[in-house]
């Protein structure tokens, strides 16, 4: 039931107790299955999850498989060796009208919100209440998204790195008697993290935390849209005018990329589900088992499928959320299939599909081709069909690599050599402007360090940043381990026996010794010094 407005102003509910110095988390309520949806005698959504889906992350993808009671997650890296399963028991159960047609959007994408940024912060949290003016307090508009260098931003804030992490919007909107705000849901595409409010009430947190005193963000990439039902909150709403209020951050001034992309959604399809009995094993880059863990408790939350398209939300817990993985897509598509088939080296699968019409260079969003994952893998002769069916050897996909770029992270040299003899370009960057020895230090990879050194690349080629080589064997260095600083160290003597010039500075005017000592790496920094 929605709350009609009353005649006196709107009165904002202090907070004196969070998770962020700023909010009461009394103020927020448990969510659970009975709140998230009422019991379907259908299980027609259900069926839907039934299957493998897949996602791709930072360059990792993730393998989910559901069935009726169980639920299997493979985790991969970027080349495609496993590096986790996860088992659990799952049981699922709908909501009533849930037909993803069904959904309406309070606020639509791209959007005019007002927004802070320019590293101001806002006093207090009027700013997140009706009671605010923005164009008084010289905030700005624009559309959603907010961010930077992810080529998909409306609002781009290109002086947001290295300069500040935070950015804040508010955007009123209507509600009327017939809204449903039991299916009230927030859709948004964010990176890193997020603090919510309605009408000047502190909702949740979303990979965001207050560590003695400290403002803590977690690392997060922007997948796409991620779905949080904002039900068990309603009571924050009144029928008429209503504000929405939302802190974005970043894990940290240097980021590669940020984004805020929100947009408040009511209906759509959303099964809900829960989690318990979970098994986990984690693997080494050889594939062998190197720890299994049995995980008590349950993890209640939902699925929603748009546009064949299936998104995790997790029910907020206390206030906050561990961040929820983005986008999944159904595994026996055929694009999915191809590229599935390649980091197998499954010529006849290859084969049939290519027959079948699917572009041999496709790419789903957070995936590189086919080509990159059947030469990473070592598949030549799955490489070698892949090319003869028109293939493109210097083919940009995530990150900006190319397959040359993705297999200068690995040891197969073989594939480096394959590809530099069919014409891949030697001197490829990606995004961040890096070369194939940036990303063999990257990856801890010294013998194909050597390897491309010995092909011609300079030593002395820089990044975008002006990092060399050399300041990327220190910046990937946990001083914490001795096992990263005995492989680090062999990197660096591989440059420095190949003539790299320790007094290149980055664009922040630091050697890679500087960064050395910055991170108390003493030694290493007094053996780099110019």
């Amino acid at each position: 039931m929605i709350k009609k407005r009353p005649s006196q102003s709107f009165s904002l509910i202090v907070p004196f107790i969070t998770i962020l110095g700023i909010a009461s988390l009394s103020s927020c309520k448990t969510v659970t299955q009975e709140q998230i949806g009422t019991k379907a005698s259908s299980d027609t959504k259900a069926n839907e999850l039934l299957g493998e889906w897949i996602q791709y992350r930072n360059g990792q993808f993730q393998i989910k498989t559901i069935s009726d009671v169980k639920e299997v997650n493979e985790f991969y890296n970027e080349f495609g060796n496993l590096r986790g399963r996860r088992t659990m028991d799952i049981a699922i159960e709908s909501s009533k009208n849930t037909s993803p047609d069904n959904k309406r959007a309070l606020i639509g994408p791209q959007a005019n919100w007002d927004y802070l940024a320019g590293g101001k912060k806002p006093e207090g949290l009027k700013w997140t209440s009706l009671n605010f003016d923005p164009k008084k307090n010289n905030w700005k508009t624009g559309k959603a998204g907010f961010g930077y260098a992810d080529d998909d931003d409306e609002t781009v804030l290109d002086d947001m790195i290295n300069k500040y992490t935070s950015v804040y919007i508010r955007k009123e909107f209507e509600i009327t008697k017939s809204t449903d705000l039991s299916r009230l849901a927030l859709a948004i595409n964010y990176d890193d993290g997020f603090v919510l409010y309605l009408n000047g009430r502190y909702v949740f947190s979303i990979n965001v935390a207050n560590e003695e005193g400290k403002l803590v963000v977690g690392n997060h990439e922007a997948n796409g849209v991620e779905y949080f039902i904002l039900a068990p909150f309603a009571d924050a709403l009144i029928e008429g005018k209503n504000v929405i209020a939302i802190e974005g951050h970043n894990a940290k001034l240097d980021s590669s990329d940020f984004t805020l992309d929100p947009q408040l959604i009511v209906g759509g399809g959303y099964t809900n589900f829960v989690k318990s009995n979970v098994n986990a094993k984690n693997y080494d880059l050889e594939g062998t088992l190197t720890e299994e863990n049995q995980i008590d408790g349950k993890q209640e939350g939902g699925y929603m499928i748009t546009d064949g398209i299936l998104r995790q939300s997790q029910a907020p817990k206390d206030g906050t959320v561990s961040a929820p993985s983005g986008a999944f897509y159904k595994a026996d598509e055929p694009g999915q299939q191809l590229l599935i088939a390649a980091r197998n080296g499954n010529t006849k699968k290859i084969t049939s599909l290519l027959k079948s019409g699917v572009s041999v260079d496709f790419t789903t969003p957070g995936s590189y081709t086919a080509l990159a994952y059947a030469a990473a893998r070592g598949h030549l002769k799955a490489a070698s069909l892949l090319l003869k069916n028109g293939a493109d050897i210097n083919k940009q996909a995530r990150w900006d690599k190319s397959p040359l770029l993705l297999v200068a992270g690995t040891k197969n040299l073989k594939a480096a050599q394959f590809l530099l003899d069919k014409g891949a370009d030697l001197n490829a960057v990606q995004f961040w402007k890096a070369t194939c020895l940036h990303e063999a230090v990257f990856w801890n990879q010294p013998e194909t360090l050597k390897y491309f050194i010995s092909k011609g690349l300079s030593p002395n080629t820089v990044a975008g940043n002006g990092a060399s080589p050399l300041h990327w064997t220190i910046w990937r260095i946990n001083k914490e381990k001795e096992e990263s600083i005995k492989q680090s160290a062999v990197l660096i003597n591989i440059l420095l026996d190949s003539g790299v010039d320790k007094s290149l500075k980055a664009q922040n005017g630091k050697t890679a010794a500087d960064l050395a000592k910055d991170k108390g790496l003493e030694k290493i920094a007094a053996l780099i010094k110019p």
